[in-house]
């Protein structure tokens, strides 16, 4: 598909120059990795742990099994990584349904601090949002939807089947 040439007004986009909302989307990329970044050093934990503390924060406790598949790493990585969050504090081990059943349950202490940290960025998007009409506000969400279901396209393709990642490596 071919691009139409840039206007004068510099709206659309040129064979050279990416639409704005693609370069937008790349620069939220990087602020995004920037504040992952910065989170996971205030917290003393590497970007895998981070991840791990963020599905446990969303979803709650699960057992190891379940943690390792939602981070797609191998039962024994997620051994290790969760030898780490509860050496740091972030997370415990859990006897809840039987001695062979051990859940991981993330500190509240530990969320508390993470929610605190990410709230200056949470005030300023509903800042910035707070004058949208819900009209707007579905639009920007059916776009996000649309951006999310690409990305997982996206990041889908450059895995392989049954591929996990290594959690050291984060």
């Amino acid at each position: 598909m071919k691009r139409k040439p840039a206007d004068k007004s510099g709206d659309q986009p040129s064979e050279s120059r990416l639409p704005r909302h693609v370069d937008q989307l790349r620069e939220i990329a990087a602020l995004s990795q920037r504040v992952q970044h910065g989170l996971a050093r205030e917290l003393a934990v590497n970007g895998t742990a981070l991840d791990a503390m963020e599905v446990l924060s969303r979803e709650g406790p699960m057992t190891h099994g379940a943690l390792a598949e939602r981070l797609r790493v191998t039962p024994g990585a997620v051994t290790g990584l969760i030898n780490r969050l509860e050496a740091t504090g972030h997370a415990h081990r859990e006897n809840r349904t039987d001695r062979r059943t051990l859940w991981v349950v993330p500190s509240p202490a530990s969320l508390d601090r993470a929610r605190d940290l990410m709230t200056p960025l949470s005030a300023e998007l509903r800042r910035r949002t707070a004058d949208y009409t819900p009209e707007e506000l579905a639009l920007v969400e059916r776009f996000l939807d649309d951006v999310a279901a690409a990305y997982r396209l996206g990041a889908e393709s450059l895995e392989p089947e049954g591929a996990d990642r290594d959690a050291s490596a984060g």
